[in-house]
């Protein structure tokens, strides 16, 4: 049943999201987009939205004085390329070749 894969799969990237988390500092504003925006993950990879629509004051650069302009697909790679989560990058990648899988079968 796909279903159940799918559920096995994405709980596998929770716990690896989780981890992850764990190691980071709390003030560290991709902590807080990866535990207020989990269903970030959930989204096909290749879908992800290209508009810029993260314009927070946590995101600031700290030579211009200005907000960052992030999109969704920025915040999913700044998360996957941090050494914290380097056992979470392999769930979120495992996650997303079923997901294609499932796609390309319907």
């Amino acid at each position: 049943d796909k279903f159940h894969y799918v559920k096995v799969l994405r709980q596998n990237m929770t716990d690896a999201r989780v981890r992850c988390m764990k190691r980071m500092y709390r003030k560290d504003p991709l902590y807080r987009v990866m535990k207020k925006n989990i269903h970030l993950f959930d989204q096909y990879h290749s879908r992800l939205n290209n508009e810029k629509a993260w314009m927070r004051g946590c995101f600031r650069n700290e030579r211009m004085g200005k907000l960052l302009e992030l999109t969704n697909r920025d915040l999913v790679e700044m998360i996957l390329d941090r050494e914290e989560c380097a056992d979470f990058k392999p769930a979120y990648e495992l996650y997303q070749e079923f997901l294609d899988i499932l796609r390309s079968l319907t």
